[in-house]
Order: structure tokens, then C-alpha cells, then sequence
């Protein structure tokens, strides 16, 4: 059985992630391998 992995990504704090981890367990991705972003690219290096 294959595990689905979810992305979710927002590009200012003031937004949520939840309406896109909401869809992502819909569509069967467990939920520890959702993984998140919340830092705009423009202003942080994603690569530290």
C-alpha cells in the first residue's frame, strides 16, 4: 500500500495553510507526511 505525501504553501503569515491541508487528507495523504511552507520566497533563503 503506497502512502500519498502532501505540499502546502503559503506566501505571507497572514495566510492559512488549513483549507489546503483540509484537501489533502481528502484526497488521502496522511497527515505526518504533509509538509508546509509559510516563508515567502522573496524574502528568505529556503536554502540555509
Amino acid at each position: 500500500m503506497s502512502k500519498k505525501i502532501g505540499y502546502a504553501r503559503v506566501s505571507t503569515n497572514q495566510q492559512e495553510l488549513n483549507l489546503q491541508i483540509d484537501a489533502l487528507l481528502k484526497e488521502g495523504c496522511d497527515r505526518s507526511l504533509i509538509l508546509t511552507d509559510q516563508v515567502s520566497g522573496a524574502k528568505a533563503s529556503r536554502y540555509t
